[in-house]
């Protein structure tokens, strides 16, 4: 047994090291980060989801395939938001069709997302241990982690949201001003959502330097607007180019509306009929239906944008009562710890595919209560914690025009953990210095924490009411394996998606196609034929545009 002298150097020691840890927070985080970012790189490059892009991923890769070709110009009106897939486009120049190098560019960003979080909250609330929790919660958010091994624009528009509060929430001088103006702007190319807090921010970097109107103030505003403007002219000039239309970046805000605001619609994510839930076929379908709804008129981009919009605020005026309902839904599932998505879940791959996922294990439901509890802090400074409040609730109104997706939400969560860690630290009573905020949890702490305990109970048991989606990634690996030509696997997979899921009509398709190509035409025909009869154009029209199914549409004609 240790004696008492040494029991006092390991006490000694450990406080050296903790002293070390939070002398250096930003480093500490993007140590720590990085290491874990790369070390799960590893594993994960033995994933089939690594090497065999699905949905909006392969959307991306083949938009930044053919401008890496020479489409450097857009055809017509940009459908969805340009920079991540020029982005892409110019690795694949440099460094030709592989994945590799965006994956260890997106584990930079991530880490540095990280570092840049740290130093926001140290800033904000005035204690490095408050911005090293916030940075290591941030480290170990498990779909922040997933997000950034994606070949999706999440993990670039997360790093350029806390880029730009870094900027914003400094002291006013032209490069920084300039600077937070640039990546406001650049944040519009990746997700044009958050053009709704760009007024807000105007008027804070207006009366930042002395809090109050000033001409000064006044030309920081400007510059900032200006430096906005600059970032994103190049999509509006090319969309005024070629397709004659100013639109600001992307064509898409009225369909994503009508999405989220029909009488269909639930709060997240649901097709609608005629529209293809691939998004490489939405923009077509949307126009053609615009189209044929005003008779065959030919109409902008813009029109038919407009178009959709007001085919949901017709909905909206005509079922008030019907709209609040939904509206109430979205709020939910926005503090839902459930992966509300249609498209990659992480509760699937890191039990199926990538363990190591595993090692990210923060979630929202361990965040909520402490978020609740720093929300007091928030409060008492709002006027520090105003750029992080403003990118939050512009989110959260996107979220309520829209609907609720895992990848809307992830792209604020930094702002939502820094509120967290602040919690965190005022339960532990870390931190308590004259010119800080002032971290010392009394009685209304306590009740608000158990208060948001008991949220999060109510919460967690409305989660377990949704319904899950297994049989959708099930699907997915049997895409992939078919992809690969391992039709005997692929088979498997779509049998225990069909298993899953008995009342949607794909995973038995898929069976058809699969039993096709492994030489048992007869009984593939016949299913096919069998489900067919049952399904409804829309299902039509997906098999009609997947050549897989051609030969097998054509046998016994």
């Amino acid at each position: 047994m240790k004696n008492d002298k040494q029991i006092k150097a390991d006490i000694s020691n450990l406080n050296r090291v903790s002293s070390l840890l939070v002398d250096n927070p930003v480093k500490t985080t993007a140590t720590i980060s990085i290491l874990l970012n790369l070390i799960i790189l590893f594993t994960y490059l033995g994933s089939p989801f690594a090497t065999f892009l699905l949905w909006d991923s392969a959307n991306y890769w083949d938009w930044a395939l053919r401008i890496a070709g020479g489409q450097w110009i857009s055809v017509g009106v940009f459908h969805q938001p340009p920079l991540y897939p020029y982005l892409l486009a110019l690795f694949i120049k440099v460094f030709g069709q592989t994945l590799i190098p965006v994956y260890l560019l997106q584990c930079v960003i991530s880490s540095a997302t990280a570092a840049l979080l740290c130093a926001i909250t140290c800033r904000v609330t005035g204690s490095k241990k408050t911005g090293l929790v916030a940075g290591l919660l941030f480290t170990f958010y498990g779909m922040q982690v997933f997000y950034t091994f994606k070949i999706l624009s999440e993990c670039i528009a997360t790093f350029l949201l806390v880029l730009t509060v870094l900027f914003i929430s400094a002291k006013n001088t032209r490069i920084r001003t300039f600077a937070a103006g640039l990546t406001m702007g650049t944040v519009l190319l990746v997700k044009p959502n958050f053009l709704l807090a760009v007024p807000f921010l105007a008027v804070f970097v207006l009366v930042n330097n002395d809090n109050r109107f000033s001409p000064a103030g006044l030309k920081s505003m400007l510059l900032f607007l200006l430096a906005c403007g600059l970032a994103v002219a190049p999509a509006t000039l090319m969309n005024f180019i070629t397709g004659g239309e100013f639109v600001l970046v992307s064509a898409n805000g009225g369909e994503n509306f009508y999405l989220g605001n029909n009488e269909n619609a639930n709060g997240t994510y649901v097709p609608v009929e005629g529209i293809s839930s691939d998004i490489a076929y939405q923009n077509a379908d949307v126009v053609a239906m615009a189209r044929k709804a005003n008779k065959g008129k030919t109409m902008s981009r813009s029109e038919v944008s407009r178009y959709w919009f007001q085919k949901a605020v017709n909905w909206i005026t005509g079922h008030p009562v019907d709209y609040l309902r939904l509206e109430w839904k979205k709020i939910l599932n926005m503090f839902s710890g459930v992966e509300l998505s249609n498209q990659y879940l992480l509760s699937f791959e890191k039990k199926r595919t990538t363990r190591m996922f595993n090692a990210a294990p923060v979630n929202f439901y361990m965040l909520f209560p402490l978020f609740c509890v720093g929300c007091i802090i928030v409060a008492g400074n709002w006027q520090r914690f105003f750029p992080i409040t403003v990118f939050f609730i512009a989110n959260t109104a996107t979220m309520l025009l829209f609907f609720v997706d895992e990848r809307f939400r992830v792209v604020t969560m930094p702002f939502f953990i820094a509120v967290s860690a602040a919690g965190l630290t005022n339960i532990l009573n870390i931190e308590k210095k004259n010119g800080h905020i002032q971290f010392s949890p009394g009685r209304r702490e306590r009740i608000i924490l158990v208060t948001g305990m008991l949220m999060l109970a109510m919460l967690y048991a409305r989660d377990r009411t949704l319904p899950g989606q297994e049989w959708r990634m099930e699907m997915a690996m049997g895409d992939i394996c078919y992809g690969k030509d391992e039709i005997d696997a692929s088979l498997d997979y779509y049998v225990k998606a069909s298993s899953l899921n008995k009342t949607n009509s794909m995973p038995a398709l898929m069976v058809s196609k699969a039993m096709f190509a492994k030489g048992y035409k007869d009984v593939a025909a016949q299913l096919y034929r069998n489900t067919m009869s049952t399904v409804s154009d829309d299902v039509r029209r997906t098999i009609g545009r997947d050549p897989d199914f051609k030969q097998l549409q054509e046998y016994g004609e």
